[in-house]
Order: C-alpha cells, then structure tokens, then sequence
C-alpha cells in the first residue's frame, strides 16, 4: 500500500496528462554607445523556458514594453516552433529559448524596459499565466 506521498508521485508520473508553463526568464540588460546622431539602436533579449510536461509546438507572440502596466509597445516577435524547434518541457529553470526585437532611435539615458511571453495568450492551455513577465534595463552611452 502506497502512503499519500506515494500516491501523489503515481499520479503524477502515470498521468496522461500534459501541461505547458511558458516562463518568462531573463530580460538583458544591455549598454550602448550613441552614434553621429545622439542616439542608438538597443538590440532588446529576452530568455525563457517552458516549465510543463508537454512540448510548445503552436506559435506565440514576445512583446516588449516601455512602460511596466504594458501598453506602450516597443515591438514583438512571432515564436513559431513549429516541428522543427519544438520547445521542450521540463526545462526546470533552465532558459531554453530567446527572443529579441530592436528599440530605435534611443537617446542618450537610462531606461527599463518590460517584456511578456505568450502576449497575445496564444498558447491557450497554458496553466500559469503570472510567470509570464520579466523586465530589463537599457543605458545607452554618448
């Protein structure tokens, strides 16, 4: 006879079921130098993982911010995993995959930056929707 901790690993290991936990990682803080013109253009990364069972084979959307209630859009990326880049489970903290997108035309400053996996909540089954957001600082440099 298995004691409650026996059971709860039983369950999970022989469970059918597969989840997906799209986890937002590290956003880069990144340092650049002005040109000619005063300003920049600040190359923006974000690392993440998936920390579910089940493989990501749907497309979603990476969406930097400006603003950290996340509504003034600096630019995003379309993630399409396809059949070829699958994006495994199980990643355990472990980030897996990166997206990027250019914010132009920066002055001379310091500024932050906020961006979100599965923006558009494309990945519908996904089972943890507030791990979704990291954020990140820009300085650039005369």
């Amino acid at each position: 006879a298995f004691n409650q901790v026996g059971r709860n690993y039983r369950v999970r290991v022989l469970s059918p079921e597969r989840t997906v936990d799209l986890v937002a990682g590290e956003a880069k803080d990144v340092q650049a130098k002005a040109g000619a013109g005063g300003t920049a253009d600040v190359k923006l990364e974000v690392g993440f993982l998936n920390n579910g069972s089940g493989l990501v084979v749907n497309p979603f959307k990476v969406t930097f911010y400006e603003d950290a209630a996340l509504t003034q859009v600096i630019g995003e990326t379309l993630i399409e995993p396809g059949y070829t880049g699958l994006i495994n489970g199980c990643a355990w903290g472990r980030i897996t995959d990166w997206a990027s997108v250019t914010w132009p035309d920066r002055p001379v400053g310091i500024y932050n930056y906020w961006v979100k996996v599965d923006s558009g909540n494309d990945i519908s089954d996904e089972r943890e929707e507030g791990n979704n957001v990291a954020s990140g600082k820009v300085t650039v440099t005369p």
